[in-house]
C-alpha cells in the first residue's frame, strides 16, 4: 500500500507544482502584453514630436 500512496502524492504534487507554473507564466504573459501596449502608445507619442 505504501507504494501507492507515495506513488500517488508525486502525481498530486507534479500537477500542483505545474499548476502553480502555469499561473505564473500566465501572468508574465499578461505583464509581457501590458509592456507592449504601454511601448507602442510611447514609440507613437515620439513618432508625433518629430514630425
Amino acid at each position: 500500500m505504501k507504494r501507492k500512496k507515495s506513488f500517488h502524492n508525486k502525481i498530486m504534487l507534479f500537477g500542483y507544482e505545474h499548476r502553480s507554473f502555469d499561473k505564473a507564466m500566465g501572468q508574465v504573459q499578461k505583464s509581457a502584453e501590458e509592456l507592449n501596449k504601454l511601448l507602442n502608445k510611447l514609440s507613437k507619442k515620439d513618432e508625433k514630436k518629430e514630425k
